[in-house]
């Protein structure tokens, strides 16, 4: 206040800027941009998903017919055995991990569909197995 006074009376003068009104404004999103390629997004992965699974089903027909001395195990079979091994290899990761992890799948579902139709998977129980415990 001692300024104001002393301003007047040196005859200066003294301008005030009115303070700017403050408006708020909601804040507006920016528009989207749509790009058409993501629409088929899922169709790609429907692809791949196929084409993973007959490469499953061409590996698992493969190992059949070059290791027919493949082990079976209680239970599972062929089938089954060969699904562990992918199992176990797919968790190694990679491109061989990829390539596992679409035998295992498909060797679990063909041991299934196996089981579902004949009640028992390819191979059927090891020569060891007898008694009670093929009764399980």
């Amino acid at each position: 206040m001692a300024k104001r006074t002393a301003a007047r009376r040196s005859g200066a003068i003294i301008k005030y800027r009115t303070p700017k009104p403050i408006i708020i404004r909601p804040r507006v999103a920016a528009p989207k941009k749509h790009h058409g390629h993501r629409r088929k997004a899922g169709h790609r992965g429907l692809q791949k998903t196929m084409i993973g699974s007959a490469i499953g089903g061409f590996l698992i027909g493969f190992i059949e017919k070059q290791f027919p001395n493949l082990p079976t195990l209680p239970i599972v079979g062929k089938k089954g055995a060969i699904a562990i091994g992918g199992y176990f290899l797919a968790q190694k990761g990679g491109q061989l991990g990829t390539i596992a992890r679409d035998v295992a799948t498909v060797a679990i579902g063909i041991a299934g569909y196996e089981f579902g139709t004949t009640g028992k998977v390819t191979g059927g129980l090891a020569r060891q197995v007898s008694g009670l415990a093929s009764q399980v």
